[in-house]
């Protein structure tokens, strides 16, 4: 279900009353029949598939634990990773039929617990119903934050009592997610899709749909991630933080520790780690580098511009890598020429990570190569055309210009941001407000079902 929809706005207060009504031992109950409530709302004909993956892993996890040999163990895991990863890439293949929404989410996190207790580093969990709680827990089941089983299943089972803190972490989040998603990134999505669907845009538009592109995708899948965690804190579970202000980072490797979190640390504790890592020279960390961006891509799609966009990636990074192999880039540099590197060096991250945005939204790789090769041209008219833009639409000119500046200061300043302490709490208070006024102003135009989803929930 959307969190922009008028059911869920509806629906989940009903569950925060519920759940602070109910004794301890209903509100595992309570959370199972909602999240499966929500999910069927939304996608019903994937419902059974969802059911049927849950049960087969909870089987096959239990039947691991109590395997008497490591090879019987070991061929209960390759059938039940293989049943799961063979599901999700039947599903993602072009010719399917349809799409289940977040299957590319709750099998990561089903193959994380499998793995888990395969390793012993997990304990098969023998009540089924926490978990199918643990996979199916609404606020994160359709796009994230990919949660590992050792955190997120103990905080499901305690299901302790909804605290004060918690709601007031959990609202400030909220606000902050429904600010960008609705002031931000729906806002953008209108203008991102009429520079993508020119016939032959000229540099200047190319590179604006890559930057209102990094934009929007930034501000509606971040914006995802702050309503889920909040919705989780408003019910006394804590999910882990997703972005931490990406368009800030110094390398491409800094960028990956700040972009989408929780999936670069599946695919380093999945892939990376057990396939050698760093550990076995620099050939192979180059290898496995390039291989996890190549899965990061399939993993959004089947198709060429999405493997196109994880090769690219993965280049970047091991350019990186290589360069600090040569000593080209230091990390502890000190005084201006430090300071002076370092603001080159989140230059030519953003950019590169800006213009690989490319080839992520163009709908095929050849419209990204004909995008990427008219970079070059026509931007003498880069004057005229701003300013023909600013007469016709001078409010979104505006807006578009006052976004990154929004967007810094609810990352950096709002509650629940990196730097929440910076105000003290009457200055916060007003902040909220003025956010909450800004929201519910630009919100209603965009509550509905149908023109407004999540960008993630088509992976």
């Amino acid at each position: 279900m959307n969190f922009t929809s008028p059911a869920f706005v509806l629906l989940f207060p009903l569950v925060l009353i519920l759940h602070r009504l109910l004794p301890p031992g209903a509100r595992q109950w309570l959370l199972l029949s909602a999240s499966l409530l929500f999910y069927a709302m939304g996608d019903l004909h994937a419902f059974p598939l969802l059911l049927i993956l849950i049960l087969i892993t909870w089987y096959g996890a239990l039947r691991i634990s109590a395997a008497a040999s490591q090879k019987v163990k070991t061929c209960l895991a390759v059938v039940s990773i293989c049943t799961v990863t063979g599901t999700l890439i039947y599903f993602k293949l072009p010719s399917a039929v349809f799409l289940p929404a977040g299957i590319s989410f709750y099998t990561f996190q089903a193959l994380s617990y499998v793995a888990g207790v395969y390793g012993g580093t997990v304990p098969a969990e023998r009540d089924p119903f926490s978990y199918a709680l643990y996979i199916s827990f609404f606020p994160q089941l359709v796009a994230g934050p990919i949660e590992p089983p050792d955190v997120l299943l103990p905080q499901l089972k305690a299901c302790r009592k909804i605290t004060s803190e918690d709601m007031a972490a959990g609202v400030a989040l909220l606000l902050r997610g429904y600010t960008k998603k609705i002031c931000e990134a729906d806002f953008l999505a209108p203008y991102v899709d009429n520079i993508f669907s020119m016939p032959s845009p000229e540099g200047p538009a190319v590179a604006a749909g890559a930057l209102l592109f990094g934009l929007q995708i930034y501000a509606d899948f971040s914006g995802y991630s702050d309503i889920a965690c909040g919705c989780a804190r408003m019910l006394g579970i804590r999910l882990s933080r997703n972005f931490d202000r990406p368009y800030l980072a110094c390398g491409f490797r800094d960028f990956w520790r700040r972009w989408h979190i929780t999936l670069n640390r599946w695919f380093t504790q999945m892939i990376y780690i057990p396939l050698g890592g760093s550990r076995k020279g620099l050939i192979r960390r180059c290898l496995l580098t390039l291989l996890v961006f190549l899965l990061s891509g399939l993993w959004h799609g089947a198709a060429w511009h999405y493997i196109a966009w994880g090769l690219v990636h993965g280049l970047l990074l091991i350019g990186q890598i290589l360069m600090e192999r040569i000593r080209f880039h230091q990390a502890a540099q000190s005084g201006h020429a430090g300071r002076k590197k370092s603001r080159l060096l989140w230059l030519i991250t953003f950019a590169a990570t800006t213009w690989a945005w490319l080839f992520f939204r163009a709908p095929t790789l050849s419209q990204a190569f004909r995008m990427t090769g008219a970079l070059g041209s026509g931007w003498s008219r880069l004057i005229p055309a701003l300013k023909e833009f600013a007469i016709y639409d001078i409010h979104g000119f505006f807006r578009i210009c006052m976004l990154p500046a929004l967007i810094w200061l609810l990352d950096s300043f709002f509650p629940g941001g990196a730097s929440q302490d910076r105000l003290p709490d009457r200055d916060r208070s007003i902040l909220i407000c003025c956010l909450l006024a800004l929201m519910i102003m630009c919100a209603w135009p965009f509550m509905s079902d149908d023109t407004n989803a999540f960008i993630y929930f088509r992976f």
